[in-house]
């Protein structure tokens, strides 16, 4: 570890802000940066490998092809930070801990989530086009089987973002633009849809019931090709569009 980072990591160990810093090629692995608080910093292709930063907060800060392998991002906070290159290349979030982390007005572009530990976790107003959300968990046990799902997705673009085959009942992604995104086999029970942009989203095999759809752009929707909808919502002025995709023709 150089001298510089040993100076940071001292500040912030005595409840410093560490603002207006660039790392470039910095090896963070294993470092204990517990609640410290980032400012206008740039991390460039870092290597946050098991660094502990949960309860950290960062606003205004960028990772262009950071790397988050088994880092402890819980209960951190990320403010209109970006994620992503020059040549639209995401960071990589491997494994990582990311139980009630909060993302605001973040740019998380083609962003991949993989196995990561994500109950809780919110997004709010945040680009995700084109993000990817392998295996990853948004789900805690409590044990006797009782096991409870939340994530939160407000008014985020999630334009062509892969979240085919992810456990998201009762999810909140209201206000949404889920424009060509792949949600093949997701399962949307009880999920807030409400003001969703669904349009050319792939949805077959999808689980709906419950979820509330009142709103949103469900233009294309075709209920036989859905694994499940029973109890879904929609508003009086959406039946034509159902109808439309299932081939009736409504007349006055």
């Amino acid at each position: 570890m150089g001298a510089a980072l040993r100076d940071l990591i001292a500040r912030s160990r005595a409840g410093q802000l560490i603002s207006a810093t660039t790392f470039t090629d910095a090896d963070w692995q294993d470092q204990d940066l517990q609640g410290a608080t980032f400012q206008d910093c740039v991390f460039a292709d870092a290597n946050f490998s098991s660094t502990d930063f949960s309860a950290a907060r960062f606003t205004a800060c960028r990772f262009p092809q950071s790397r988050f392998t088994n880092t402890n991002l819980r209960e951190a906070s990320f403010t209109n930070c970006s994620f992503t290159d020059p040549e639209n290349i995401g960071a990589r979030f491997t494994g990582a801990d990311l139980r009630d982390a909060h993302f605001t007005s973040c740019d998380l572009a083609m962003s991949r989530f993989i196995r990561c530990d994500a109950f809780a976790i919110v997004f709010d107003a945040c680009n995700l086009l084109g993000a990817s959300f392998e295996k990853s968990d948004f789900s805690h046990s409590y044990g006797r089987g009782k096991i409870t799902t939340r994530a939160s997705f407000n008014a985020c673009n999630l334009g062509l973002a892969d979240l085919a085959g992810l456990r998201l009942p009762g999810a909140t992604l209201s206000g949404s633009r889920l424009r060509d995104a792949n949600l093949e086999t997701t399962d949307l029970s009880g999920a807030d849809l409400r003001d969703c942009d669904l349009y050319g989203a792939a949805l077959d095999q999808a689980k709906l019931d419950r979820a509330d759809l009142r709103g949103a752009d469900i233009t294309g929707l075709n209920l036989l090709h859905l694994a499940s909808y029973r109890g879904m919502m929609i508003s009086p002025a959406q039946q034509h569009f159902i109808l439309l995709a299932l081939g009736v023709s409504v007349e006055d």
